[in-house]
């Protein structure tokens, strides 16, 4: 109970930093895009602890699916184990606590990007859902319209929360006003830096939600539908490259007697370190602000895209065997899925994708959307004129 009572404490300290300014929340939400698929409690207890955490999973998850033991005198990232009654704790471990039991194809996880050679049929996809020209006009227009499906949810209690804030002397109606305001400008900055745009927001208000309860309701709305957004792109990202893999296969049919082999035993110790060490450096690029194109060892790894873990990439051949581009095509579905489970403890059942089930008129639901409500407009509006 004492170790519970020191996390709630460092939670309780955190939420009051990251709402005391603009460069605070901006901070805070560019880490939560790096790990979006946790919750926004999780979120604020692993930057608390580990702000340059990239890929972080609990100890069953490294050693039975990744492959990897956690290092002896690792520092676990206490978080709120939310599947208990009773006030308890879990503990993650980032994957720089990590090293490398048996290398295989899942031992170096990498992130999916936006670039130049996903972006156009990337948009070609997403336009089924949003006829827009870009994926900031997409990532603008999708906020607007979750949030106008969420109006009623977004101020039921909201009041009572505002009682003891520097909000309650205010208007009600504008203060709710200025709370969907931020609420827009926030996801939109936190989807828009996982994308890889460079956004300039305004936050001019975030200080005045300096109560809990407001923090609380107002992160969590934003990493929920956050994460909504990010997984629809990822899934779509997915599909690209799904369809790059069976194109590639198909131009490159494998002989009878083509057997591949991804071991590592010619290279050793060696390699693993060097291994190691990438992940430390790309790491740190990425505490800067920095997404690494791919985590990986630095030997034989052929070309790649970064978006999946190190199966996908493909491996050194060995004596010459099989090149990188083979075993990379065949890892795809596996590596693809596993790094799923890596970057969320949770359920993966289409969270935050309550819409998706009308997507075919989602084009008239925005043009609705932004006429019915002056506030969609204003958000949306706001939000453009500060880029």
């Amino acid at each position: 109970m004492r170790r519970y009572n020191k996390v709630k404490d460092i939670y309780d300290y955190t939420l009051a930093e990251i709402v005391k300014d603009r460069k605070e929340w901006m901070n805070f939400l560019s880490f939560h895009a790096r790990v979006y698929k946790h919750t926004f409690d999780d979120a604020v207890l692993i930057y608390a602890q580990r702000p340059d955490a990239t890929f972080v999973a609990d100890m069953k998850t490294w050693n039975q699916k990744i492959g990897r033991w956690i290092k002896k005198g690792a520092k676990s990232i206490a978080v709120f184990d939310q599947s208990k009654d009773y006030p308890a704790l879990k503990n993650y471990f980032d994957i720089k606590d990590t090293t490398v039991r048996q290398e295989n194809r899942f031992s170096y996880p990498a992130y999916w990007r936006i670039d130049e050679k996903n972006e156009p049929l990337l948009l070609i996809r997403l336009k089924k859902y949003y006829d827009l020209n870009t994926i900031d006009e997409y990532l603008k227009a999708v906020t607007v319209v979750k949030l106008n499906k969420q109006e009623l949810k977004l101020y039921k209690g909201f009041e009572k929360d505002i009682e003891e804030s520097r909000l309650s002397s205010f208007d009600i109606e504008k203060v709710k006003n200025q709370h969907k305001t931020t609420l827009a400008e926030s996801i939109y900055y936190m989807t828009a830096t996982r994308c890889g745009l460079k956004v300039v927001p305004n936050f001019k208000v975030i200080g005045y939600f300096d109560t809990k309860a407001l923090i609380f309701r107002m992160g969590s709305i934003i990493s929920n539908l956050s994460e909504g957004i990010l997984r629809d792109i990822e899934k779509e990202i997915k599909a690209i490259q799904n369809e790059r893999s069976v194109a590639n296969e198909a131009s490159h049919p494998r002989l009878p007697n083509d057997r591949t082999r991804i071991s590592r035993t010619r290279t050793g110790s060696i390699e693993q370190s060097t291994g190691d060490r990438q992940i430390r450096n790309e790491s740190h690029e990425l505490s800067q602000g920095r997404v690494p194109t791919q985590i990986q060892s630095s030997q034989g790894r052929g070309n790649t895209d970064g978006n999946h873990v190190q199966g996908q990439r493909g491996s050194s051949p060995e004596n010459g065997s099989a090149t990188g581009t083979d075993v990379k095509d065949r890892a795809d579905t596996e590596s693809r899925e596993l790094l799923r489970e890596l970057q969320t403890q949770g359920d993966d059942k289409d969270k935050g994708r309550g819409d998706s089930t009308s997507r075919d008129s989602v084009q008239t639901e925005i043009e609705a959307s932004l006429e019915s409500s002056h506030d969609g407009s204003l958000i949306l509006s706001k939000i453009t004129d500060k880029q």
